[in-house]
């Protein structure tokens, strides 16, 4: 990863694969190594969103084994509302601040079907010299929402 060109500099992965979710129906995406990356953008895809109901919730969970036990990092969550129809929402994530296995997990919206998908791009290398809080360090996370 020493190149600056985008396709050596980066690796897409899905997050969660486009799915349909019903009410209140859980999300669980498969878990992502960070391992040599500086930055992560999670995206995700929102479709039709039924009207009513409580929101749903897509947040980022983490672990410093792979396989290990994931928790909720602070902060880092999507509510997904019925006026999000057809919209993206993003976050981004300084990786040296979140543990080294990331995924998603969540419930849809609590009225009918929701259709929705995830992908995280990991980006920029890691770095030597950079303070690294991954290992547990859940203390300084910084996880911000770029769009609606």
């Amino acid at each position: 990863m020493t190149s600056t060109d985008l396709a050596s500099s980066c690796s897409v992965r899905i997050a969660f694969s486009p799915i349909v979710v019903g009410t209140g129906a859980p999300i669980v995406g498969p878990e992502i190594d960070t391992i040599g990356y500086r930055w992560a953008l999670v995206i995700l895809n929102l479709g039709v969103i039924p009207t009513g109901g409580a929101a749903g919730v897509v947040r980022v969970q983490g672990a410093d084994t792979s396989g290990g036990s994931f928790v909720n990092l602070p902060a880092a969550a999507f509510t997904i509302l019925d006026a999000d129809d057809n919209s993206i929402k993003t976050g981004l994530m300084d990786l040296n601040e979140f543990p080294r296995f990331l995924r998603l997990n969540g419930t849809g919206a609590a009225t009918g079907n929701n259709l929705l998908g995830a992908t995280m791009v990991l980006y920029g290398p890691q770095l030597p010299g950079l303070p690294d809080f991954s290992a547990g360090g859940a203390d300084a996370l910084t996880f911000s929402a770029l769009t609606k």
